[in-house]
């Protein structure tokens, strides 16, 4: 039979809590990796969910405004219904204009909520998008 010498009893157990350290290591950096990863994440499907609901919000303002002067109102009282509708949809119009044929145009801008990409001076333009749409009269 052979004989294994036999390690000193402190170096085994010191053996034993690296062990810890190691995992502990290990999982504060995958902790870290997934929270970098869900809010990038979060920060990208929120800066494209903005993207298309403002051009479908600033399309639905301008329709809303186009509708009120159709219904005999006012280009102030189109204007209030349009900031109205927007504001509920946490959207800014940036230009109201109504032509003399009751064309409405509307630049409309709205800011996604995001965790870093906000405070990133070059995806201003992705966070807060600015949309200029028209509503006019159909052709039918």
């Amino acid at each position: 039979m052979a004989a294994f010498p036999l390690a000193p009893r402190g170096a085994l157990s010191a053996l034993r809590s690296d062990g810890g350290a190691i995992l502990l290591s290990s999982l504060v950096k995958f902790v870290v990796a997934i929270a970098l990863v869900g809010v990038v994440g979060y920060d990208t499907l929120s800066i494209v969910h903005r993207q298309v609901t403002t051009r479908d919000d600033a399309q639905q303002t301008a329709q809303v405004a186009h509708d009120a002067l159709r219904d005999r109102q006012t280009p102030q009282q189109a204007y209030a219904a349009a900031l109205a509708y927007a504001e509920a949809r946490d959207a800014k119009i940036l230009h109201y204009g109504v032509a003399k044929d009751g064309t409405v145009t509307i630049t409309l801008t709205a800011t996604a909520k995001t965790f870093v990409a906000g405070r990133i001076p070059p995806l201003q333009e992705y966070v807060s998008p600015v949309v200029t749409v028209t509503a006019r009269n159909s052709v039918y």
